[in-house]
């Protein structure tokens, strides 16, 4: 009996393992078999904790394929099971992650609207969270993504508003460059573009291309990081602020 578990946690595990792999054929395939399992184990009405995870995952391989429909759906299964093992209004944060990944999904295929209510969600959730802190990395996240809806909407002031609140939020609480500056960057940039603005859009376009590149530079040979301590990280993170500063006349 106690080998079956661990056999869903084995596959569940695998179907990671593929996700990350981009073997997404593959990981759809595991993660369903993990499914099966862990609804057999706690009956297919069952509101688990575990089942909600493996369909969260699911939702992400979809996500992936480009198969944002059935991603959602996934993630909304994930939810509802959330909520009833969490408890309705609970600000759990497995709730938020998953509010955020329905917005992700229904913006991929164009529902802007429920993916705006999604992300709303979320933020609230994030925030109450946070209690009395304003600021966190989920909630820098979650403002950068309303910001893209507000671009794809053309509602260019609020989508402006998102972008430099998330920027201003990511200067204080990122030490460091990282994925969610350079992305955040790349929001700021569509954001006048959309605007007309094309001088500070391939500005802050190119910084955002330096970032990168620097990032994947450190990625290579992260020895240069740890050889020079954090003082280049800092520095840089306070360069990519000054030069963001003086595009946009800061």
């Amino acid at each position: 009996k106690t080998c079956v578990p661990l056999t869903a946690a084995l596959l569940n595990r695998l179907g990671n393992v593929c996700q990350k792999m981009k073997l997404y054929k593959e990981s759809e395939q595991w993660l369903g078999e993990a499914l099966v399992i862990y609804k057999t184990i706690h009956g297919s009405g069952s509101q688990n904790i575990e089942i909600a995870k493996i369909l969260s995952d699911l939702g992400q391989t979809m996500a992936y394929c480009k198969n944002y429909e059935k991603a959602e759906a996934y993630y909304q299964e994930s939810l509802a099971m959330k909520c009833v093992v969490y408890g309705e209004g609970n600000s759990h944060p497995s709730i938020a992650h998953t509010l955020n990944m329905l917005g992700i999904s229904c913006f991929e295929y164009g529902q802007y609207d429920r993916s705006l209510r999604y992300y709303q969600r979320a933020l609230a959730l994030f925030q109450d969270q946070s209690e009395k802190r304003t600021e966190s990395v989920d909630i820098a996240r979650v403002i950068n993504n309303i910001a893209c809806i507000y671009i794809a909407t053309k509602e260019h002031k609020l989508a402006l508003d998102h972008c430099l609140q998330a920027w201003d939020m990511w200067c204080r609480i990122s030490r460091d460059p990282n994925r969610d500056t350079t992305e955040t960057l790349k929001t700021l940039a569509e954001c006048y573009s959309e605007m007309g603005d094309n001088e500070k859009s391939e500005a802050l376009y190119q910084i955002s291309h330096r970032m990168v590149l620097e990032l994947k530079a450190n990625d290579t040979n992260p020895s240069t990081m740890y050889a020079v301590g954090v003082c280049i990280p800092i520095r840089k993170m306070m360069q990519w602020k000054t030069e963001v500063g003086e595009v946009l006349g800061d």
